[in-house]
């Protein structure tokens, strides 16, 4: 299964558990709303410290030592169920979850938000382009502040995210 970035906006996800929770075979928010993890289930086995990838490679943790991921952080979401997920290795028997980051892009692309409201306030951009107009290189800078109340007294969700990158394609074949 395959979350787009197009369906994470229109879903207004906030969270990995939110983008997931359409996705048959997923079961989100078995321990009610925690601002602390991104925690789920895939086919009745727990995938927190195994079985979600970035790009492609393991983010591993112990137990609760598990970042969040940053939704305006992400291109799209794959969802690998089933037994197949173990030929990625050390990964629970129900399946894997690969979130795959914004790419830097050849097309020119510049975006910045804001959200305010009370308790809330949000700033982002994404910004994408060629370093020179025929230069093989390309680079992607997104970042997102947010500063704001939780919908339970006396909890935050502060995030703080800056992700950059860099990509050289020097033929249509190699990149």
């Amino acid at each position: 299964s395959v979350t787009t970035q197009k369906e994470i906006r229109q879903r207004g996800a906030e969270s990995l558990e939110t983008i997931l929770a359409y996705t048959s075979g997923v079961f989100v928010n078995e321990f009610g709303s925690d601002l602390r993890y991104d925690n789920f289930r895939i086919r009745g086995f727990d995938s927190l410290s195994q079985g979600v990838y970035r790009n492609g490679l393991p983010l591993r943790g112990f137990n609760f030592l598990v970042s969040r991921i940053e939704p305006y952080a992400v291109d799209r979401v794959e969802v690998l169920k089933g037994p197949n997920s173990s030929l990625f290795g050390l990964v629970q028997p129900g399946g894997l979850v690969n979130v795959i980051t914004k790419r830097p892009t050849d097309e020119p692309f510049r975006e910045i938000y804001t959200s305010l409201g009370p308790g809330h306030v949000e700033l982002g951009f994404d910004i994408t382009d060629r370093f020179t107009k025929n230069s093989d290189w390309s680079y992607r800078l997104t970042a997102k502040y947010q500063d704001s109340e939780a919908s339970f007294d006396f909890s935050k969700d502060d995030r703080v995210y800056v992700g950059a990158a860099v990509s050289w394609r020097p033929s249509e074949r190699t990149d």
